[in-house]
């Protein structure tokens, strides 16, 4: 029976061992699974918690658990879409997963074998991380979790069959070997708690899922995919649709108490094919900046009981590319110039309280600065004050932020509604809107644009279903309108390789 409860751990714990796995493969696009293969691996796990004696039931409830997953309601959806070949690739897939954790189960029996597929996960892990797109060590953490224990069962399994006599003292007395266990995962975990954070310096790059708004359309007004062109910070929001090429050259660098997006310029008004500058944004006042001096806040958002912590950026241009505006964390509170070739021209910047944009007025063909220096004051998210608001705002106060295309075609609100029917909090909706955003659609460079005259968002959730960050952004602030819910969209970089 304990060998029978060691190989039961010892399934479990393969099982965590590859989960990241699927994780990292989703991340990079590699599966486009819905989560289905993850949802089948950890039914599969759970299910090995089934003594083995009752091999028959074992298999049965697997056999029961793949047909529920593989029937579920996204595979439903493809039947009755008659969409045959996503179907077909889909149990390709679940089937390869099943494959491949089974295979390796059975492989893995010795510790040199162990001790081999551990290195190989995590060597792999470092390129990733290093060279790729994404942070992985966080996931490489279950990893490295995962393998030390099953290091450690097959060492007990080694024990019990060559020295008996240890075993038989083990398993009279466990705490012997229990406890000094215990005892260094907590010391490990207390060291790790009690560590110092650094600094970190973020390096980002023209390119990836997840830049708001940044996809360069130099041919402004056309929709036709054979004009894509390089991946960057866009110029003009008028006409989204159009693909791009990945371009990974490194554009900012950053030195930061603690990453975050960096904001570059907001828009409100959406028209059905773009975005453009509101009214209000338009006639928005600015004002002159003056080193290391207090920036003013929005006077129309009473921000006193707003929790905040100071991050502090010294953003470094990689490039001579010249920006409309000066990038930095929400919300920028004060500038403080470093040397730079060219100085800074302060005469040059302008802040907008209302935007909380901090724009760059060439003057004179000056280069854009060098590097500079910004603090911002970043908003402590309290989830639990989010979940609190239940106060409908004021549509004549926020207006920009709740406007709508006239000829919005209706489906929208109603997939708006149907998304969010189940949550009762504005924050809840959202979050629900965020998490079906990224479930039920794809990233994809070079999508088929919308037909001349549709509406933009409307094609992306109801017949492309694929996009890029602009396509994903656009959606979200136009379903949270839908619902009533303020939203505006903000264009800029997020974090890149630290």
């Amino acid at each position: 029976m304990i060998r029978d409860w060691l190989n039961l751990l010892k399934a479990v714990l393969w099982g965590l061992f590859w989960l990241p796995t699927l994780w990292v493969a989703a991340d990079y696009h590699l599966i486009q699974s819905n989560g289905l293969e993850i949802n089948l691996l950890l039914v599969t796990v759970l299910i090995q918690v089934v003594p083995l004696k009752h091999r028959l039931i074992n298999n049965l409830l697997q056999l029961t658990a793949a047909l529920a997953v593989l029937l579920s309601f996204h595979s439903i959806e493809l039947i009755i879409s008659g969409k045959w070949m996503l179907l077909v690739m889909q149990v390709i897939r679940t089937v390869l997963v099943l494959s491949l954790y089974f295979s390796t189960l059975q492989w893995i029996t010795t510790r040199w074998r162990m001790l081999i597929c551990f290195l190989i996960t995590i060597v792999v892990y470092g390129v990733l991380d290093s060279f790729g797109s994404k942070l992985v060590w966080d996931k490489a953490a279950l990893i490295i979790f995962a393998g030390l224990c099953l290091l450690v069962l097959q060492q007990l399994e080694e024990i019990r069959l060559r020295r008996p006599n240890v075993w038989s003292y083990l398993s009279e007395y466990p705490g012997s070997l229990g406890a000094p266990i215990a005892i260094l995962i907590c010391i490990t975990m207390v060291f790790g708690m009690l560590a110092p954070s650094l600094p970190s310096v973020i390096s980002i790059g023209g390119a990836g899922p997840g830049h708001s708004g940044a996809v360069s359309h130099q041919q402004s007004g056309s929709s036709d995919s054979s004009l894509s062109t390089s991946s960057g910070y866009s110029r003009d929001d008028k006409q989204l649709g159009s693909g791009f090429q990945f371009d990974y050259t490194q554009v900012i660098q950053v030195d930061t108490t603690q990453a975050s997006y960096l904001r570059g310029e907001t828009r409100s008004f959406y028209t059905g094919q773009g975005w453009e500058l509101s009214k209000s944004e338009q006639q928005a006042p600015v004002s002159s900046v003056d080193a290391d001096q207090p920036l003013s806040s929005d006077v129309q958002l009473d921000s006193s009981r707003l929790q905040t912590v100071d991050v502090n950026q010294t953003v470094t241009m990689l490039t001579p590319i010249i920006y409309p505006v000066m990038f930095g964390a929400y919300s920028i509170s004060r500038v403080s110039p470093v040397q730079s070739d060219p100085p800074i021209n302060l005469a040059a910047l302008h802040w907008s309280a209302y935007q909380a944009e901090l724009r760059f007025n060439r003057q004179n063909n000056e280069s854009f600065p060098n590097s500079y220096t910004v603090v911002s004051k970043v908003p402590i998210v309290d989830e639990a004050a989010l979940r609190s608001v239940v106060k409908q705002p004021d549509p004549a106060f926020m207006q920009d932020d709740l406007q709508l295309p006239a000829k919005l075609p209706n489906r929208v609100k109603q997939l708006a509604v149907t998304i969010t029917q189940n949550q009762s909090t504005y924050y809840d909706k959202v979050k629900s809107i965020e998490q079906y955003l990224s479930s039920h659609y794809t990233y994809n460079n070079l999508p088929v644009p919308p037909a001349p005259g549709q509406d933009f968002v409307d094609h992306f959730l109801f017949e492309s279903k694929q996009g890029y960050c602009d396509h994903f952004s656009t959606a979200m602030v136009i379903l949270a309108r839908s619902l009533g819910i303020p939203a505006r969209w903000v264009k800029g970089y997020t974090a890149g390789a630290v």
